[in-house]
């Protein structure tokens, strides 16, 4: 029997990803039960916005020893996430629905953080790389066997005749 490969993980490594693997599986599971969204996603980096705005629910409990970021972020040894996960099962950390006079206290509370400087608002989302242009779209009627895209460029649709500038240059020297 050929011996498993263990792809330059330690036994630590292959553990730690597990509990790391499990830890987000309890905290998307507590979500959706919370917020009563079948798909609902966590985002650590826009909490405010997409859990809390939008969800209506809030994490408490939530150790003090440990940062409140992604666990997969953060450096926590194995006896560290072994309790987080440890407080999850238990209950003591825990999403709790929020009504919407908290979301708006909330809300207040975080534009002013955000206000002051002591919390960094994330970055908006760049434009996409098209932005503007219009989106190919199929040729009308029969192009052949295949149907052809139409792309627009991004230059000047109608470029001025320029030529009677040139000609008013030369005719200086």
């Amino acid at each position: 029997m050929a011996p498993i490969r263990s792809h330059g993980q330690t036994e630590y490594q292959r553990k730690r990803i597990s509990n790391r693997s499990h830890l987000r599986n309890l905290i998307k599971h507590n979500l959706c039960t919370v917020s009563k969204q079948p798909l609902a996603q966590m985002s650590w980096k826009r909490y405010q916005s997409r859990i809390v705005e939008r969800y209506k629910v809030e994490i408490v409990g939530w150790p003090s020893d440990i940062p409140f970021m992604d666990p997969s972020d953060v450096s926590l040894g194995c006896m560290r996430l072994l309790l987080l996960i440890q407080s999850w099962e238990d209950g003591r950390t825990c999403f709790v629905e929020l009504s919407k006079e908290e979301v708006a206290v909330r809300k207040a509370e975080y534009r002013a953080k955000v206000a002051t400087g002591e919390i960094i608002a994330p970055k908006p989302y760049a434009l996409r790389s098209d932005c503007g242009d219009r989106r190919p779209h199929l040729q009308k009627g029969s192009a052949g066997r295949h149907n052809k895209k139409l792309f627009y460029s991004k230059s000047v649709r109608y470029i001025d005749d320029s030529d009677a500038e040139l000609e008013g240059l030369e005719d200086l020297e």
